[in-house]
């Protein structure tokens, strides 16, 4: 599985990463074991040093405390949520992403933007000046050879994806850093269903690509 660096989940734990990107990462925990422990030590620790802070001399005491409940049960409360009543939706989005969208998959304004690929495209007051969006690839669907002019993180839900030579299948994170170029391409199999959130734009490099871009303002 390919994970997010340590810093990341630093800031994700620590509530210092922008929305969008917070449901992203929160949504790669929920489905990797080694992320999640590995982001529970860190939220453990983070608390043993405030409780340092707070109280002389029970640091050592505190740090044990913290790191003993690491292996107890994590509480999973039923809700209301239509996303958590709805059992495709339920089997293809963790946690964090459900409660983001908050509506069953099928009930999301999917927009057909090319032949093979399907998106839904999501504004909240966080994602200002970001494009955070669902997308859904039909088996062998490439999106044309793009640029990127910021950070995009995508999570793959369910199918798989690759891109040059590397592969991204359930729970895998692929991020890319501006200036970086890449073609994602949809794995056969089940249609590749994946989030991502992007801070800058992207530029397709080839002319026709490129002009479809301009006139479709995708």
């Amino acid at each position: 599985m390919t994970h997010p660096r340590e810093e990341l989940l630093l800031a994700h734990a620590s509530g210092n990463l922008k929305g969008p990107f917070s449901v992203l990462i929160g949504s790669h925990v929920a489905l990797c074991d080694s992320c999640r422990a590995a982001q529970r030590r860190l939220e453990a620790i983070g608390g043993a040093l405030l409780d340092e802070l707070g109280t002389e001399g029970s640091s050592d005491r505190s740090l044990a405390a913290t790191f003993a409940r690491l292996d107890e049960p994590v509480a999973r409360p039923t809700t209301g949520r239509a996303a958590d009543q709805d059992p495709e939706t339920v089997r293809r989005l963790p946690r964090p992403l459900r409660h983001f969208i908050d509506k069953p998959i099928a009930a999301l304004p999917w927009k057909q933007v090319m032949r093979g690929l399907s998106v839904v495209e999501f504004e909240t007051p966080e994602s200002k000046g970001m494009r955070v969006q669902l997308l859904l690839s039909r088996p062998g669907q490439a999106l044309p050879r793009h640029r990127h002019f910021g950070t995009e993180m995508t999570l793959v839900l369910t199918g798989g994806l690759k891109a040059d030579d590397a592969h991204y299948g359930r729970g895998d994170m692929m991020v890319v850093e501006p200036g970086m170029e890449h073609q994602p391409v949809a794995e056969e199999g089940e249609d590749c269903l994946s989030f991502a959130v992007a801070d800058g734009p992207l530029r397709f490099t080839a002319l026709v690509p490129r002009l479809w871009q301009i006139a479709t303002r995708y």
